[in-house]
């Protein structure tokens, strides 16, 4: 079973601007408020293939998870995919940047997937999820247009 989770935010900034700041992992504790550490494993620039450790607060604990860069096109499409840590839960996030008047569209999908019997406590990363990208994507805003 798979939930599908989605949120937008225009953000009065140009395009290049937000794509280096949402794409950019040593950025992403500035405005992702549970995160504690992301950390770049593999050497290079950010593209297809790119991995991140990244330390998140979960309640009184901290979760690490590592994800993967499945789709890097500069400044439209960034996509990646968690490989570990999350569980029983498969977890993918696309982000799609449209430039408008005034700034820039962020669309963002997030897919959670569990099999049975996991999917009958789907809710649980969904509710989390859910406020979690709210509170995420409004300090992401505050910051680039202050």
């Amino acid at each position: 079973m798979t939930w599908v989770f989605r949120h937008g935010i225009m953000i009065n900034r140009p395009i290049e601007v937000v794509f280096t700041w949402v794409t950019d992992p040593t950025k992403a504790t500035h405005w992702h408020l549970d995160l504690v550490e992301a950390k770049i494993l593999t050497s290079g620039p950010i593209r297809v293939g790119t991995r991140i450790k990244e330390t998140r607060w979960l309640g009184i604990s901290k979760l690490h998870i590592l994800r993967e860069i499945i789709r890097y096109e500069p400044p439209i499409k960034y996509d990646y995919t968690y490989l570990d840590g999350c569980g029983p839960f498969q977890l993918t996030n696309d982000f799609t940047f449209t430039p408008v008047e005034n700034g820039t569209l962020v669309q963002f999908t997030a897919n959670i997937t569990a099999s049975f019997p996991f999917y009958l406590l789907l809710f649980i990363p969904v509710l989390i999820l859910r406020r979690r990208i709210q509170k995420n994507y409004a300090q992401l805003k505050q910051l680039l247009e202050k």
